[in-house]
């Protein structure tokens, strides 16, 4: 039977793991964390155990994510945005895609600024379904990202290996971003599936 604990603990690492998504870990609610886990905890002797682990646990990490925070400010937090040159549509057409923000035409096609991480990675597969190609990406014309097949090795990557606890495998690829849009398109027809867009 699962203490009070157990299922806090449990949502706390679920909405923990949501936020990874798109936030530096360092800025995540420790000290919150254990806050709830003192309100929640009852005497049970799991609880007890629960709260002295996990407690132990956020502290540390509560503390290192000060210093981390400290040191960012000093040199300046990664942007949260990222912008990147489009070819093959116009503004209109982009500017009606949901998390593109049009910044105007360049000689190469039309700048675009999208959100980072876990979000450029959903928006670059729905532009995967247009006929687009991405000239650049904060000035860099090679990315490299990573899928997710039942294969345990893809001729083109540059190195795959097992994914513990799933029974798949996970590939690492580098390609021309000009390509990017056009290998994304091709892994929804399956087996393999994108996994993750790596930015700058």
């Amino acid at each position: 039977m699962q203490s009070p604990l157990d299922i806090l603990s449990a949502e706390q690492a679920a909405a923990y793991a949501t936020f990874l998504q798109q936030t530096p870990w360092y800025k995540w609610d420790f000290a919150g964390d254990i806050a709830a886990l003192k309100t929640a905890r009852t005497e049970v002797f799991r609880d007890r155990e629960r709260f002295f682990a996990l407690r132990n646990e956020f502290a540390a990490k509560s503390v290192y994510a000060g210093v981390i925070a400290d040191a960012v400010a000093n040199v300046g937090a990664d942007a949260l945005r990222i912008r990147m040159i489009m070819s093959g549509a116009d503004q209109d057409a982009l500017a009606d895609v949901d998390g593109v923000t049009v910044i105007g035409n360049r000689p190469e096609g039309v700048e675009i600024e999208t959100g980072r991480y876990r979000a450029l990675t959903t928006l670059l597969v729905r532009l995967s379904e247009l006929d687009l190609a991405i000239v650049e990406m904060a000035g860099n014309d090679d990315i490299m990202f990573t899928a997710i097949s039942p294969d345990p090795s893809h001729p083109e990557a540059l190195f795959s290996f097992p994914r513990q606890g799933y029974g798949d495998y996970r590939h690492l690829f580098v390609v021309k971003t000009a390509d990017l849009l056009v290998r994304l398109q091709d892994m929804a027809q399956g087996p393999m599936r994108v996994e993750h867009v790596h930015d700058y």
